[in-house]
């Protein structure tokens, strides 16, 4: 396809200098990205929505209606850095305690898999548990509140994805399918795999380093 259908669409080549340029927003956003502080954070996120608010215009010019959303979300980050709290990124009201934010479920959902894969491998429960912890600890993982991860958290936090139901709580969905999706594989590969994905997952969890450049990070992409 050599262009869009329209009068005033972009032609193949401007489409591909969208696309290369939207790569090198992106990958400058990645580059400051971080869990803390978070008006770094904002920032970098703000430089992507922007990337993307630029995509979308250029390949779709004659859909100026396409790209609101977005330019209203970076408009609302921007205005975060300024005191100001628009209405839809106010916590809804709830009348039981407010369930635990959702990053640091898919945290303990890929570790607590971890810790499944090894299991499955042969060794027991606790020595698994230690094992997870062990190799998060090398690796720089911290918990959310900067302590190092003990193996009877880790336990822990599997008791809870083997308890709950995936249709209720993301994490729970998160574990079963990184199990299901490398369930074909050698624990070792396994566990490899989906530790080294954390560092882009949840980088707030990894202060100390930066993010993993590999492919494993897209086998867990986020799917709310």
């Amino acid at each position: 396809m050599e262009t869009l259908s329209g009068d005033n669409e972009p032609s193949r080549a401007a489409q591909l200098a969208a696309i290369v340029a939207f790569a090198n927003t992106l990958r400058a956003a990645s580059r400051i990205y971080g869990g803390s502080p978070p008006e770094q954070a904002r920032g970098a996120i703000k430089i992507a929505l922007h990337g993307v608010v630029t995509l979308i215009s250029d390949l779709y010019p004659n859909e100026p209606a396409f790209p609101r959303p977005l330019n209203d979300l970076l408009y609302h980050l921007h205005d975060l850095d300024h005191g100001t709290v628009a209405a839809i990124l106010k916590p809804t009201k709830v009348s039981n305690r407010p369930s635990m934010a959702l990053s640091k479920e898919l945290f303990r959902a890929i570790v607590a898999a971890a810790m499944t894969s090894l299991m499955n491998g042969g060794k027991k429960k606790k020595e698994a548990a230690r094992d997870v912890a062990r190799r998060l600890t090398k690796m720089g993982g911290k918990s959310e509140s900067g302590e190092i991860i003990q193996g009877g958290q880790i336990e822990k936090w599997r008791e809870k994805m083997m308890t709950e139901r995936p249709a209720e709580n993301k994490g729970v969905a998160r574990y079963q399918e990184a199990l299901k999706m490398l369930g074909g594989m050698e624990p070792k590969e396994a566990i490899d795999l989906m530790l080294s994905s954390l560092t882009d997952l949840s980088p707030a969890n990894f202060p100390k380093k930066p993010p993993f450049s590999g492919t494993s990070s897209s086998l867990f992409a986020s799917q709310l």
